[in-house]
């Protein structure tokens, strides 16, 4: 374990791209809380993690309350595991474990655009559709972009953004929200560029972990960390939770909504013979047998989902810290292939809920609608925003694309402007980023309003 400790200096690494002092919270606690009153992390409250623009049912769960749920879990093995890691007692390891994990299940989702997964899809198909016509011959779309740069745009990832918010986005004259670099370097679920990912492969190379214009800032947090393209050993936590909030407690919101009952899910799952959940299961269907006595058909269904939730919750999160705690030293020097659960016994359950989820929930017609009317209302609005852009660009500008400009929040055509200025990314990289920019920091509704508002502006020719 003696390299373990050495190890955990710099992977718990205190230090911020601009260093200031403060007293009472550790290093972590800040930035734990410099997420959580970020204006990035209340938009949360309506983008979409299953049901889009959910209006009948206010408990259903958005982006925000699956954040704070995944927070939950990762702070609570960060509570678990703190002292069985090998890290130096300076490192005050009991608060900054589980504030670190707590801070990175609030910014995981920070860069998801409205609607959910449909949203990324949206904005990747837009430039793919884009980059396939033919544009006047003096304003070529791509205008000599590099393939990692071009790539960034066609295979965004949620996750790349909500690395740039953090680091620019937010506060940009003072670095984003100036996280530090052990926080950050955790954030960062994927470690390779766009032009670098492997499908197939490596579990950590599967998707864009940084978009181009954030890569000497990526450099510079592997220095200090000590890691190169190489997860932290905290992202498998952080993975671990998402993939137990998001599996069971999206089912738990479909059963009380009605989608899926809870005697379905009771019965998929008893089918697939699932080894190491027996007595869960019928410690379930005793509970709702006695639920059925007492109370209402839907106050039984939903008495028994949250039992449910809780009894799964306990059993994934033991494995996982079991799992986590047995392979740590492999994780340390070089990471695992696959995702840590993958590694853990309650992985059937995991991917049998995973299926049920994908069979019986997200084919819902009324989820497959809702998806189609964000899907097409980020077409349009990406659309809208770049012809406004490109006119602005050649002087052909009108009040409407003035006016279409100025609905771009003003921190991002801050960073668009400085980058046109300084020059760090070629412009019409710059013009796209602060498309996608826009569009990834709207919620649901707010998407919709622009829309409908922007049509309303534009005079039929």
């Amino acid at each position: 374990m003696g390299t373990v400790k050495k190890e955990w200096k710099y992977l718990l690494s205190q230090k911020r791209i601009k260093d200031n002092k403060t007293e009472l919270r550790t290093e972590f606690e800040r930035d734990y809380q410099s997420i959580l009153y970020s204006t990035a992390f209340r938009r949360l409250i309506d983008k979409t993690q299953v049901f889009p623009l959910e209006r009948k049912y206010d408990t259903v769960r958005r982006r925000l309350t699956h954040s704070y749920e995944v927070a939950d879990l990762a702070r609570s093995i960060g509570v678990e595991i703190h002292d069985k890691l090998g890290i130096s007692k300076n490192l005050n390891s009991a608060r900054n474990l589980p504030a670190l994990l707590c801070a990175l299940g609030l910014a995981h989702d920070l860069g998801n655009p409205p609607f959910g997964h449909k949203g990324e899809d949206a904005i990747k198909k837009w430039f793919l559709i884009q980059s396939n016509k033919k544009d006047d011959k003096l304003y070529l779309f791509w205008d000599n972009l590099n393939e990692q740069q071009r790539n960034d745009f066609l295979k965004f990832d949620g996750n790349a953004q909500s690395f740039r918010l953090v680091t620019k986005l937010q506060n940009p004259s003072r670095n984003g929200l100036n996280l530090t670099f052990g926080t950050l370097s955790a954030l960062l679920k994927y470690v390779v560029p766009s032009n670098e990912t492997q499908k197939d492969g490596h579990v950590a190379k599967k998707k864009t972990g940084f978009f181009y214009s954030e890569q000497e800032l990526v450099n510079r947090i592997w220095e200090k960390t000590k890691l190169y393209q190489q997860r932290h050993p905290l992202t498998y936590i952080l993975e671990a939770c998402d993939d137990i909030a998001y599996n069971i407690l999206d089912i738990e919101d479909a059963v009380k909504k009605e989608v899926v009952s809870f005697s379905e899910l009771i019965y998929y799952l008893e089918s697939e013979k699932i080894v190491g959940i027996d007595k869960i299961l019928k410690d379930l269907k005793d509970s709702y047998k006695q639920y059925l006595k007492k109370f209402t058909h839907l106050e039984a269904s939903d008495a028994a989902i949250q039992k449910c939730s809780v009894l799964f919750i306990i059993y994934m999160t033991k494995s996982v810290i079991k799992t986590f705690e047995k392979k740590l030293d492999k994780i340390i020097s070089k990471g695992l292939d696959k995702s840590l659960i993958q590694y853990c016994k309650c992985n059937d359950l995991k991917e049998a809920l995973e299926e049920f989820c994908q069979k019986r929930i997200f084919s819902n017609k009324e989820i497959i609608k809702l998806e189609l009317l964000g899907y097409n209302t980020i077409q349009w609005l990406m659309s809208t925003f770049w012809k406004s852009l490109k006119n602005i660009d050649q002087g052909n500008d009108t009040p409407y694309d003035s006016y279409v400009y100025k609905k771009i929040s003003e921190s991002y055509r801050t960073v668009y402007e400085n980058a046109i200025q300084t020059n760090p990314v070629p412009k019409r990289y710059a013009q796209f980023q602060l498309i996608t920019d826009m569009v990834s920091g709207m919620t649901d509704r707010y998407a919709i309003e622009l829309m409908e508002d922007l049509k309303s502006k534009k005079v039929k020719s």
